[in-house]
């Protein structure tokens, strides 16, 4: 359904997106429903149109077998979509409909529910989203409605039912909108996603009353799963990436800048304790801490292998009796220490953080390769830091 026009097109004739999930995700969002009207395709005549937006109907599909419940999309090939064919998804926001019967063999027929978006809403089971898409732009140039995507919650458990998985909540931009034509007007912006936390509620009372705390914004990786009994291993928790957009290519001019991440008020913590009293393996998870290193006996701190942007830095507590190694278990240590206010290269294998060294004594690693840390730091002593 165009909004814009407010004419109605067969699947075949929808713009490609580029990829076949972008087309069906667009196409989905303004599917207007099965078409109950006969036109010549040699008929280029603007008629009325009849659009059933709520109807079972058997339609051609890739073979293969189903479940109730799955949900399709038209079928996407070489940039373009089947008016006459249905393609199993799990992705909620390509639907136009759901299959109502089991397939336990595979089948090239499937009989489904299509339901139209524009007037009957988005296909969507409880718990998934509370809100997939928000509205695309209808006249040209209009701007995409802004959307709040919140996962629903799963539904209530009873005494011999697990309680249901709470709905995944993605927060993604609409895409800017394609330029067509051959003018100098330049395509769309994609918007902007946002994850901010609500404003503290104000007070005006008189006397000492607070301002509510502003809402916190949490990003949590999942916890790896336990492995309760036998010699399996647990697993690995989740990672949390930041990576900002490329820039996009150019056939003639100078190709976009990569975009940034900016963190005000960032507060880097190792997963791991930060004072080190005894022998410790550090893992990329211990990246940005600060560690104290107590010279009480004698023991080695292990690095993870250099990588890019790891950083670990460390602060002699005492004058000890003990020498403390700092080592990854190669030769990628490469720097420079300030040893009284002069610098002294350090390149080797292993750090020593000598015995009878200084209080405040410090050294930092910071990965710059697959192969190498850079080493920094300063002591009182020349001997109180060596490398070998």
């Amino acid at each position: 359904h165009d909004g814009a026009t407010g004419k109605v097109y067969p699947a075949t004739s929808f713009t490609d997106q580029g990829t076949a999930a972008l087309t069906q995700q667009s196409f989905a969002a303004c599917f207007a429903g099965l078409s109950a009207s006969r036109q010549a395709s040699t008929d280029a005549t603007a008629r009325p149109a009849k659009v059933t937006v709520d109807v079972v109907v058997e339609f051609p599909c890739a073979s293969t077998t189903f479940e109730a419940g799955n949900y399709v999309t038209p079928t996407y090939t070489a940039g373009v979509l089947s008016s006459q064919e249905v393609t199993k998804t799990t992705d909620p926001a390509s639907a136009i409909g759901k299959v109502v019967k089991r397939y336990a063999s595979a089948t090239t027929t499937v009989k489904v529910r299509l339901t139209s978006s524009v007037l009957m809403g988005r296909v969507v089971d409880p718990g998934v989203f509370s809100a997939i898409e928000a509205p695309s732009g209808d006249a040209a140039g209009e701007a995409g409605t802004a959307a709040s995507h919140v996962g629903g919650a799963g539904g209530l458990g009873t005494s011999t039912t697990a309680g249901g998985i709470g709905g995944d909540a993605t927060f993604k931009s609409g895409a800017g909108g394609a330029k067509t034509g051959t003018g100098a007007a330049a395509g769309g912006a994609a918007g902007t996603a946002y994850l901010t936390g609500a404003a503290g509620g104000a007070t005006a009372s008189a006397g000492a009353n607070a301002g509510g705390a502003g809402g916190a914004v949490t990003i949590t990786g999942g916890d790896g799963g336990a492995a309760s009994a036998g010699t399996g291993n647990g697993g690995a928790g989740g990672s949390i990436v930041l990576t900002p957009g490329a820039g996009g290519t150019s056939a003639g001019g100078t190709a976009g800048a990569r975009g940034t991440v900016t963190a005000t008020g960032f507060i880097a913590k190792s997963a791991s304790a930060a004072a080190i009293t005894t022998a410790r393996t550090l893992t990329a998870a211990d990246s940005g801490g600060i560690f104290s290193v107590a010279k009480t006996s004698a023991y080695a701190i292990t690095l993870p292998t250099p990588a890019q942007g790891l950083r670990f830095k460390f602060l002699a507590l005492d004058t000890g009796a003990f020498a403390v190694t700092i080592s990854d278990g190669s030769a990628h240590l490469l720097g420079a220490v300030s040893v009284n206010n002069t610098l002294v290269a350090m390149t080797g294998t292993t750090l020593t953080l000598a015995s009878a060294g200084s209080v405040g004594d410090w050294v930092e690693f910071e990965g710059i390769s697959a192969t190498q840390y850079l080493v920094t730091g300063a002591c009182i002593a020349a001997a109180d830091i060596t490398i070998a």
